[in-house]
């Protein structure tokens, strides 16, 4: 699946662990900014990552199976739906379109991110 983010996008994509990680220097001011900058952009990166895992489950669509089971499961005891729809001649149910996101670019991103607190970790524990 392509990206179809645009350059605006992706720069907005890449700033946000950035302002992250200073909001959380600001929020917990208890120690070295500089520990407490990459502490932040680690969280933040470990969530951009965990909400691109969400977005690939979610086109995926790995919970589609358990929802229309229990769809038609609580669809067997509606009768009167069942007679509507045998009147009206439809069996299937409706399909509807869903749109896809790309879960490349927050996977990329974070990873990136993470990478880079990585190392910027062992750089001052060195």
């Amino acid at each position: 699946m392509r990206s179809s983010l645009t350059a605006t996008g992706w720069i907005t994509l890449a700033l946000v662990p950035i302002c992250a990680s200073l909001l959380y220097t600001l929020l917990f001011p208890e120690g070295p900014f500089y520990l407490l900058w990459v502490d932040g952009l680690t969280y933040s990166s470990l969530i951009m990552m965990m909400a691109g895992g969400c977005v690939l489950i979610r086109n995926g669509r790995f919970f589609f199976g358990f929802v229309d089971s229990c769809k038609r499961f609580l669809r067997s005891f509606r009768k009167k739906e069942s007679f509507i729809r045998e009147q009206e001649g439809r069996r299937a149910d409706p399909v509807y379109h869903q749109t896809k996101w790309s879960s490349i670019p927050f996977l990329l991103v974070g990873f990136f991110y993470f990478v880079l607190s990585l190392i910027l970790s062992i750089v001052y524990l060195s």
